[in-house]
């Protein structure tokens, strides 16, 4: 954990996420691609390919925080249509703005996801966590919601120190307009805590953004490990 171990900075409170989300759902992929490009793209890449490599033709799949569902659609493609997808979003424009596909959609929060425990074989949510006012509790049912032996794959904003000035600015804008925030050093480091019988990993990426990869514990296992340097490539468990 040495990687994660920061002073233990407070949120902030958050505007109203969906509202804002709202606003913006007719041209959030375009915005998504700029933002993307000032700073996360190298998180985003590393977080396609690991829910590349895990996804697998007959699983089912949730794209929670789905936003335009770009990764649902993507992890779609990768398996011909072979798995059996699920979308949750709070914002109805979001939902709205995923357009025709074969998938089920539903309206609701990462804190409380309106699915049964153990449902899904994968979670996949990329950055919407730090769109939440709670992305612990957030993480909680993202893990409840995995079958044991399950994968969650979440990439979301984090705060490391020391970054560079023009990824600074572009998360203050997100934040000053209601879009989100960045989990704080706390936050990362009280993650593997949440699991302790999970197998949890943790990578930083490019001092603004944490990819996890979260095995959930089948019974009679148990461990944790977390690893953090930026542009490594992304730790896996096999399961």
């Amino acid at each position: 954990m040495s990687n994660f171990a920061f002073s233990r900075r407070t949120a902030r409170p958050q505007p109203d996420a969906p509202l804002a989300y709202g606003k913006i759902a007719h041209r959030y992929d375009h915005a998504h691609r700029r933002w993307l490009r000032g700073t996360g793209r190298q998180a985003q890449d590393a977080f396609d390919g690991a829910a590349a490599a895990i996804v697998q033709p007959g699983f089912r799949v949730l794209d929670a925080g789905c936003g335009t569902a770009a990764v649902a659609k993507r992890l779609i493609r990768l398996c011909h249509g072979h798995i059996d997808a699920h979308l949750l979003d709070v914002c109805p424009e979001m939902l709205k703005a995923t357009g025709p596909m074969r998938a089920e959609k539903r309206l609701g929060r990462l804190e409380d996801i309106p699915f049964p425990q153990g449902h899904f074989d994968l979670v996949t949510c990329a950055w919407a966590l730090e769109a939440t006012t709670r992305p612990l509790n957030a993480l909680r049912e993202l893990v409840r919601v995995t079958r044991p032996g399950g994968m969650v794959c979440f990439v979301s904003s984090a705060d490391f120190g020391q970054m560079p000035l023009v990824q600074r600015m572009v998360h203050r804008n997100v934040q000053r307009r209601g879009l989100g925030r960045l989990l704080t050093p706390a936050e990362i480091a009280d993650i593997p805590m949440l699991f302790p019988k999970a197998h949890v990993r943790l990578m930083h990426i490019n001092h603004s953004s944490v990819l996890g990869l979260i095995r959930k514990e089948t019974r009679g296992s148990a461990g944790k490990e977390a690893c953090g340097s930026a542009g490594a490539r992304p730790c896996m468990s096999k399961h």
